[in-house]
């Protein structure tokens, strides 16, 4: 099996391109790079460079995978709409997988076997998108935007290792120490992450959705009346 998985939703781009055969996984191609913003200027042009390091055509493929948020507004939108899109052109399966949980697989790498972990990623405003995962990165709470100081009882309380972008956050809130940080483990989604959760991941007919834990930044001005 062939799968296509992008990264569009935090600050980076990401494309990777698997081959999966009887639990055997092979990279077959991978671009990561720092993107705040503008992914749908590059994202394209990256997967198009992805499938021919490849070595592959589009009609080789069998699954789509993409991140669903949290994230920015519009690299969550971007990333959905062009894997919906691509799904439908090619009558192929779209998984959907949240940042968290890339974040989280990505870090199991990182974190000794036994440890359970806790992804906080800087959502602005003063919180942080968070959610726990076991030592066997099943989810142990909700993706969630929270506080400060309520993502460190929750991670506290599930005792998690942190990752992410804001871990720095909760570890300059945590006054007693009482949280574990690990620094080294990636800070952004990575679609080689992606495309593993995804061939793993059971299948569904229902294309995905973005996942958005709170209103956007962006207002419409008001209409005078």
């Amino acid at each position: 099996m062939h799968i296509l998985a992008f990264d569009t939703a935090m600050a980076a781009c990401s494309v990777a391109a698997l081959s999966v055969d009887d639990g055997s996984v092979r990279v077959l191609g991978h671009h990561i790079e720092a993107r705040p913003r503008g992914h749908a200027e590059v994202l394209n042009g990256v997967i198009d460079k992805v499938m021919s390091d490849a070595g592959l055509s589009f009609d080789q493929l069998q699954r789509i995978a993409v991140t669903i948020g949290p994230g920015t507004f519009t690299g969550v939108r971007v990333g959905v709409a062009a894997a919906r899109g691509m799904a439908l052109a090619l009558a192929l399966p779209c998984v959907g997988v949240t940042t968290l949980e890339a974040l989280a697989f990505g870090a199991a790498d990182y974190l000794n076997s036994d440890l359970n972990i806790g992804v906080a990623s800087d959502a602005r405003r003063g919180e942080v998108y968070a959610q726990g995962f076991s030592s066997g990165l099943e989810p142990l709470s909700k993706p969630a935007a929270l506080s400060p100081e309520r993502a460190i009882e929750l991670f506290v309380s599930l005792d998690c290792t942190v990752i992410g972008t804001g871990a720095e956050i909760l570890a300059a809130a945590d006054g007693h120490s009482k949280l574990r940080v690990e620094a080294r483990a990636p800070q952004q989604p990575d679609a080689l992450n992606v495309a593993r959760i995804a061939a793993i991941r059971a299948l569904t007919d229902m294309p995905p959705e973005p996942l958005y834990l709170r209103a956007p930044d962006a207002k419409l001005p008001a209409v005078k009346v």
